[in-house]
């Protein structure tokens, strides 16, 4: 059911990324040229944000190839998105300001916890902005924008959403270190700002 909701998500930038073959018109298990093919589709469907037939074309690559490359991890990860996608879609039909404000964060915080160059932030930010939008109080829709801008290189940014989030909840304590870290790491490193955070 997860996976069939998640199937429609449709590519939302660029060309559309290549449909998956089916599974009776792939090469020979051990076949590690088609193993690569399938990777590379694979690769190029994420990049197009089609994340279902990502998924399946990982799975062809591993049918060739048990365990190419790093399919596993990536597999993971696109079911963490796919859920957390289905959510989303079926919290905006049917689900109140929260739910909908904590399912927008649930995606977000699937699309930026990848490895490096799979992350997506822009869309990570762009849903924990409309989590804030709709629910203003929520110190978590805060705190993973501030994560996000970090990770963007936005720090002024990061600083000012965990602040935020610690004006929402004094005891966040992901906020808490996140301005820890922020103030430990800057330009001109604020050692009691730091420590305040840190020990909190």
């Amino acid at each position: 059911l997860v996976l069939s909701l998640a199937s429609t998500v449709a590519c939302s930038s660029g060309d559309p990324a290549p449909e998956p073959q089916p599974a009776g018109k792939t090469a020979a298990v051990g076949d590690p040229v088609a193993a690569e093919g399938e990777y590379a589709k694979g690769v190029d469907a994420e990049r197009h944000q089609n994340y279902p037939a990502a998924r399946e074309f990982y799975i062809q690559a591993q049918g060739h190839s048990a365990s190419y490359k790093d399919t596993d991890r990536r597999l993971e990860a696109l079911a963490a998105i796919l859920v957390a996608q289905a959510e989303y879609d079926e919290v905006a039909k049917n689900g109140d300001a929260s739910q909908q404000a904590n399912a927008a964060i649930g995606l977000a915080t699937a699309l930026r916890s990848r490895p490096g160059d799979q992350r997506n932030l822009h869309r990570s930010q762009a849903l924990l902005e409309e989590a804030l939008g709709k629910s203003p109080d929520n110190a978590e829709a805060a705190y993973q924008l501030s994560i996000v801008c970090a990770e963007a290189g936005d720090l002024e940014g990061s600083k000012t959403q965990a602040e935020g989030a610690l004006e929402r909840n004094p005891d966040h304590a992901g906020a808490h270190y996140q301005l820890a870290f922020l103030y430990r790491t800057d330009e001109a490193p604020n050692a009691e700002n730091a420590h305040k955070h840190a020990s909190a």
